[in-house]
């Protein structure tokens, strides 16, 4: 007998994926990422996790995160912090799910 009730929930992971990051402005800039990690429900009040390189300059500006492939589109909750897993230096943002398209 398991007992998974505290288990996190399976998760998607989506390594070098291509997004668009919206600024406080309305401003859309695409850019790839190290890593967008996707919840099927909520964990720990986020839906979706993303870590991108450092090289990205507007990192302090990103509100909003786009996946057209996806079809989804978060909202940032929490970050950028500085992760302090994976090989290549990175910031990271906690994402809150607020558009998901429904076909």
């Amino acid at each position: 007998m398991s007992s998974d009730h505290n288990a996190q929930p399976q998760k998607q992971d989506y390594r070098n994926e291509e997004v668009e990051v919206e600024n406080s402005t309305g401003q859309r800039f695409p850019i790839g990422t190290y890593l967008l990690r996707v919840y099927p429900e909520s964990f720990n009040s986020y839906d979706a996790y993303m870590e991108i390189p450092m090289s990205i300059t507007i990192y302090k500006e990103i509100q909003k995160v786009i996946s057209p492939r996806l079809g989804k589109t978060w909202k940032v909750i929490a970050g950028p912090t500085e992760s302090l897993i994976g090989n290549a230096p990175g910031w990271v943002f906690w994402l809150g799910l607020i558009q998901e398209d429904v076909s």
